[in-house]
């Protein structure tokens, strides 16, 4: 089930994922260390759009710095990173709207669920996937910084030539 010819596509990112430049370099040879270690682009910063409303700007100030920083909000990514901020602002518009009003509704049925509920919950879904694809949501471990350290950081275990 799901292999070549049964018509379901692979999931985006799914799949082995190609060694970054530090992997790489750790498990090349000695000889390969010697080159220079990759270095990160420096984090480009921008203001955020004109013409946003006080709570996206708000939400814009609060997450952007955070996604400056992890290098995936650039002009190419701004876009998106505008609809997860839309999105923001529409789950804590209608989760006021449940606060306000209560979880549930009398009727002439009885006793019913908020008609928002169902809304609010596929917003949260989008925003949590919002986040992930920003690195703005815990990942269960930590995003070390990259940091420049020396040419060959193994070079005191090796033997001489």
């Amino acid at each position: 089930m799901g292999g070549p010819g049964s018509g379901k596509l692979a999931k985006p990112g799914s799949g082995e994922k190609a060694a970054d430049g530090t992997v790489a370099w750790l498990a090349g040879t000695a000889a390969r260390r010697t080159k220079a270690r990759p270095t990160l682009p420096p984090i480009q910063t921008f203001d955020a759009p004109a013409g946003l409303l006080a709570p996206q700007r708000a939400i814009w100030d609060r997450l952007a710095p955070h996604a400056f920083a992890a290098r995936t909000l650039t002009r190419a990514t701004e876009a998106s990173f505008l609809d997860v901020i839309d999105c923001i602002v529409m789950r804590d518009e209608v989760k006021a709207a449940i606060d306000h009003d209560g979880l549930t509704r009398e009727d002439e049925k009885g006793i019913r669920k908020h008609p928002l509920l169902t809304d609010y919950r596929g917003l949260y879904q989008r925003v949590e996937a919002g986040l992930v694809r920003f690195s703005l949501s815990p990942l269960a471990k930590p995003i070390l910084p990259f940091e420049e350290g020396p040419a060959d950081p193994f070079a005191g275990f090796e033997e001489p030539t």
